[in-house]
């Protein structure tokens, strides 16, 4: 982008060494403790307009190559402010956040949103919640933090990390929002964690979802405040056909409501064709407003494939339901059966559910098959399991899982060490990326016994191929 300067800390900047001025425009890397020891820099040279860029923000490249997102002052403006009056801020408002501050949700809907409306703000670094997550909601309850943003795995996380112990300590009633987006809102997730902080004065109507993407520079839909979280169930077989058709039972998905437009934004979902669709119907999400990007830098193909007169088609697929917005999937993402879609994320939620599969280290993704016409099925799943026989016990309960729960015949299940799969670095699964590897044979997995393979494929019906069995077997084990 050709950006002259650096800023960075003098840790860092020690450790990156003369690998920091590789890119060829930076003439200086520069620490924040020299900008302090230099004292205030007097009047700015310059005074930033509107319609001038703030600052290029990258795209988390979870379907593709990352992307500078062109966003303006003007873009910023209007979004935080827009967030403010969705979420009813009001002068006792305190915000509690680990997210990083080098993605939109942190920067944006953190950050700067708390330098817009001039509310106190308690940091604590990313590292810190991972590490130990009720440090978290230690914050919220001893700072009276009463907004505070998140994805759906920070609540699964302290589910599965909190004690019963440290949880008699909290207090959460003052805790009025708990923004939940950046990744889909599981039911299961939501309702676990309602009912395990209950106690601590967590309520149900605090779990906020939201939607948003960086080509809007972040917030899309919020969930009004008040209203508690929307899970609308409906029938796998028809939502493959792009029917969001109310369903009960084992034949059902519950997909979350993401709540309406934030003020001064529209929100509509079209067909192939930019025909506007009817509630219940299945199409493309596509937005318009004043925090609508400007456009990629320096890529108008990749932007004239997302802009059209000021209307941005987000790739996201989803429906409306009463001027409620709800997500599906990623269009980038389906899996497509003898004409059928079929979204990545349900069959990764079933995997999951498998004993012995590690939570949101799961990745299902397409290959077209030319005899069939079709795609067929992969699912990638990280486990701990070492034990040969047991793991292909555990794959096989992943094809059972997803046949039962989807309808779906997963073709080929790889089980990957811990840390095998691709994400980006916000933790988003990069399915594309994993594909990707998967096809040109890079995809670390650990060595399997061929019994394990046999009884892997021929459970899934695709049969044993012996390039197959080389092509695992043959893979070292990862470093």
């Amino acid at each position: 982008c050709g950006a002259r300067f650096g800023i960075t800390s003098r840790k860092l900047r020690t450790l990156l060494g003369e690998v920091a001025l590789n890119a060829p425009s930076i003439a200086e890397l520069i620490s924040v403790e020299r900008l302090r020891s230099e004292g205030p820099a007097g009047e700015f040279p310059a005074r930033a307009r509107g319609n001038d860029t703030a600052f290029l923000q990258y795209t988390s490249g979870s379907t593709g190559r990352p992307k500078g997102v062109d966003l303006t002052h003007r873009n910023l403006v209007y979004n935080v402010h827009a967030i403010g009056q969705a979420i009813r801020i009001n002068r006792r408002d305190v915000a509690v956040s680990w997210l990083p501050l080098y993605h939109d949700m942190g920067l944006i809907g953190v950050l700067l949103f708390c330098v817009y409306w001039r509310l106190p703000l308690v940091l604590m670094s990313p590292m810190a919640f991972l590490m130990r997550p009720e440090r978290w909601l230690n914050a919220i309850s001893e700072h009276g933090g009463t907004l505070s943003p998140a994805p759906n795995f920070a609540f699964a996380r302290c589910l599965r990390r909190v004690t019963d112990e440290q949880l008699a300590k909290l207090d959460l009633s003052t805790w009025r929002l708990a923004l939940n987006g950046a990744e889909p809102v599981n039911e299961r997730t939501v309702d676990a964690f309602v009912q395990r902080f209950r106690g601590a004065g967590f309520q149900r109507k605090t779990m906020v979802p939201v939607y948003g993407l960086a080509e809007a520079s972040l917030a899309v839909t919020f969930t009004p405040p008040d209203e508690p979280p929307r899970f609308d169930r409906v029938d796998r077989a028809r939502l493959a056909d792009g029917q969001a058709v109310v369903a009960t039972g084992d034949g059902s998905v519950a997909i979350a409501s993401v709540g309406k437009p934030i003020p001064g934004n529209d929100v509509v979902v079209v067909d192939e064709n930019g025909e506007v669709l009817g509630d219940r119907e299945v199409g493309h999400i596509v937005a318009h407003g004043p925090s609508i990007m400007r456009g990629y830098f320096g890529d108008a193909e990749a932007t004239g494939k997302v802009l059209e007169a000021g209307w941005l088609w987000t790739g996201d697929l989803g429906y409306f339901v009463d001027g409620y917005l709800y997500v599906a999937g990623r269009a980038k993402d389906l899996i497509i059966i003898r004409g059928r879609n079929y979204y990545a994320e349900d069959l990764e939620v079933q995997a999951e559910r498998v004993e012995g599969v590690r939570v949101g280290c799961v990745v299902a993704f397409g290959v077209y098959d030319e005899a069939k016409a079709s795609d067929v099925v992969v699912v990638v799943a990280e486990t701990r399991e070492e034990d040969d026989a047991a793991r292909a016990a555990l794959a096989e309960k992943i094809i059972e899982a997803i046949q039962a729960h989807a309808g779906v015949t997963v073709d080929e299940v790889v089980l990957a060490e811990p840390g095998t799969l691709p994400k980006t670095s916000s933790g988003k699964r990069q399915r594309g990326y994993t594909r990707k590897l998967y096809l040109d044979g890079q995809l670390g997995v650990r060595k399997t016994s061929t019994l394990g393979l046999a009884r892997v494929f021929a459970k899934s019906g695709l049969g044993l191929v012996a390039s197959t069995v080389r092509r695992w077997v043959g893979r070292r084990e990862p470093d």
